[in-house]
């Protein structure tokens, strides 16, 4: 898969290599028409000489031409201008000056001896509206002059300003013909006005219709366009055969490469399933709250068998659909699961290793704990028989099933430590705080006892020498009998080591003797 990623990236840069190409090509070929800024307007005059070639009597004159009409005209003169589209050129510098809707702007190509305009909104619906009886004076005047011309001057060669003194003309001209549009009737426009007006003016007054690129290229300046049409068709045309080819080569090299890592794949599969059903046995032995644990990962396990089973039923018709194309997609898909699934495998068998290993691990530490608690044991007997000795008062005899106990607690515990171990280390930790309890409460039982014996039984026979002395009510002598009572009790059960007992008698006891003590 990575040898065919490798395979589009480099077909990809080819392409953008070739557009690159390409761009450079039409660059050289069509040269950009666009200036890199628009220029601004003259702020003394309604006229913009960017040539440098006009006379200062020549602008002072037309401008003040200019300035009779009732609405704003502006005019831009520029030297060279190349193929540059004069009516659109004006609208967008109409645009960029914020130039009023009641007003015009011409754009004048010296070089090319033509003028492109552009009228506002608001003009160019006034000028359709008005009757030509209400026409400004300036352009009757032109009319007038244009119509008395001879018929010859059409014709005549044009001096070398003619197009500069006649843009008065033109607007007379444009405002002409927008009346004209009104009417049903369209008249044919003088001969003389309609030859000098068609080679010298662009407009996009009629914006119904765009205006169309009008470019004239000789036969000579197109052969280059054709050569390089020709030279780009034959390009394509090849790089679209050797993509034909490149993708057969990468569909061929991709049936064999998924072919031979998917065996591999497979194969690889096959040995870690044996694996799983050798290792599994293993995890099926323990119970209780082990099994508990092992839960998720067992089924998570059984779900990537169930995985493989399926692998193992389709691996054959995958194999055969790497050849068709339209099942094509799904077989990559399958052989690219193959790798993600050896992938999990290869992890679940490694955890399941580690798992196995660190129970094996546990059963060796619950072991040897089970060892060294059997020793405390024996240690906290022979401490029980020499306090006997020292004390034979204490009998102790309550001790004897709690030592039984724990003796079979620890029996229970290494016979189950193979089944479940993260349980039985649980249990060893509260069977050891058990019998540090027991080993304190029986390390107190010789004071406790010396504590009863002598200093409470010298209290309560105090109280049996006052309650003598002084006349006790029943509920009092009742008390003292009480008290009397559960000393005695707590002293046998400090003897029998019932330390259970002895606290319980013990709140109460203390409770009730020092009520006693107060009232006598």
């Amino acid at each position: 898969m990575r040898n065919t990623s490798k395979t589009i990236a480099s077909f990809a840069f080819k392409r953008g290599c070739l557009s690159v190409f390409i761009l450079v090509l039409l660059s050289l070929f069509f040269p950009a028409q666009a200036q890199s800024g628009l220029p601004s307007p003259n702020p003394h005059s309604p006229l913009t000489d960017l040539s440098g070639t006009l006379s200062p009597e020549y602008l002072s004159a037309m401008s003040a031409r200019l300035e009779r009409y009732p609405f704003e005209v502006r005019a831009l003169y520029l030297a060279k201008t190349q193929n540059l589209q004069l009516a659109f050129y004006a609208e967008k510098l109409f645009k960029a000056w914020k130039m009023p809707p009641k007003s015009m702007l011409m754009v004048v190509a010296l070089d090319r001896r033509k003028i492109g305009l552009h009228l506002g909104s608001e003009l160019r619906n006034e000028l359709r509206q008005v009757p030509p009886s209400e026409m400004p004076m300036g352009l009757k005047k032109n009319e007038q002059s244009s119509a008395s011309q001879p018929q010859t001057t059409a014709s005549a060669e044009p001096s070398e300003n003619e197009h500069l003194d006649r843009l008065p003309e033109v607007i007379e001209e444009i405002s002409q013909s927008l009346q004209k549009q009104n009417k049903q009737a369209q008249q044919e426009p003088p001969q003389s006005a309609a030859s000098r007006s068609e080679n010298l003016l662009e407009s996009n007054i009629n914006e119904s219709k765009p205006l169309k690129r009008q470019e004239n290229f000789s036969p000579r300046q197109l052969l280059p366009v054709y050569i390089f049409l020709g030279i780009l068709l034959f390009t394509g045309l090849f790089f679209l055969g050797f993509r034909l080819w490149q993708k057969r080569q990468a569909q061929e090299a991709l049936i064999d490469k998924f072919s031979l890592e998917g065996q591999a794949a497979f194969n690889e599969i096959e040995m870690l399933y044996a694996k799983f059903d050798g290792l599994l046995p293993n995890f099926h032995k323990y119970q209780g709250d082990t099994r508990e644990k092992l839960k998720l990962f067992l089924q998570e396990v059984s779900a990537l068998q169930n995985q493989y089973d399926d692998i193992f039923d389709n691996y054959e018709e995958e194999v055969k659909a790497l050849a068709h194309q339209q099942e094509q997609a799904d077989a990559i898909d399958f052989f690219l699961s193959l790798e993600k699934g050896l992938e999990k495998g290869q992890k679940l068998f490694q955890q399941a290793q580690t798992i196995l290993k660190n129970l094996t691990d546990l059963n060796r530490n619950n072991q040897n704990q089970l060892e060294s608690l059997q020793t405390q044991k024996h240690k906290f007997s022979q401490e029980l028989h020499e306090l006997r000795k020292l004390h034979p008062q204490l009998k102790l005899t309550k001790l004897s099933p709690v030592f039984q106990r724990h003796h079979e607690q620890l029996q229970e515990y290494e016979s189950l430590n193979s089944k479940d171990p993260m349980r039985v280390e649980k249990q060893i930790q509260e069977w050891l705080k058990e019998l540090r309890k027991l080993e304190r409460e029986i390390q107190s039982l010789p004071h406790l006892w010396l504590q009863f014996h002598q200093d409470l039984r010298q209290r309560i026979e105090g109280l049996k020498q006052r309650a003598a002395q002084k006349k006790l009510t029943p509920a009092q002598t009742r008390q003292l009998e009480e008290v009397q009572q559960l000393h005695k009790n707590i002293l046998q059960a400090i003897e029998n080591g019932d330390m259970e007992r002895m606290n319980h008698l013990n709140e109460s006891f203390t409770h009730r003797l020092q009520g006693l003590e107060s009232e006598i």
